[in-house]
């Protein structure tokens, strides 16, 4: 009995083999392997597809320029706290 990585590790070969010379896969009379497709949820394609819109968005704002003219760390009262 093989382990799961030598599964995997059968089965990728076997599909380049089937890739490179499906003539010399055919001789043998192995059937060819079906791919099947992801099984999604359909919440689960909502969630990339509302994911995706969000990155998009936000990088579509990308960084704000700040004002030109030298920064000064303000308070909530408006005042730079150098007093004065």
């Amino acid at each position: 009995m093989l382990s799961d990585h030598d599964e995997t590790v059968l089965a990728g070969i076997e599909r380049r083999l089937l890739i490179e010379d499906p003539a010399l896969v055919r001789a043998f009379g192995v059937p060819p392997p079906r791919i099947r497709a992801a099984d999604h949820s359909w919440g689960t394609d909502l969630a990339t597809a509302i994911a995706g819109l969000a990155l998009s968005l936000v990088l579509r704002m990308g960084p704000r320029p700040r004002s030109i003219g030298p920064h000064r760390d303000r308070g909530a009262d408006g005042t730079t706290g150098t007093g004065g």
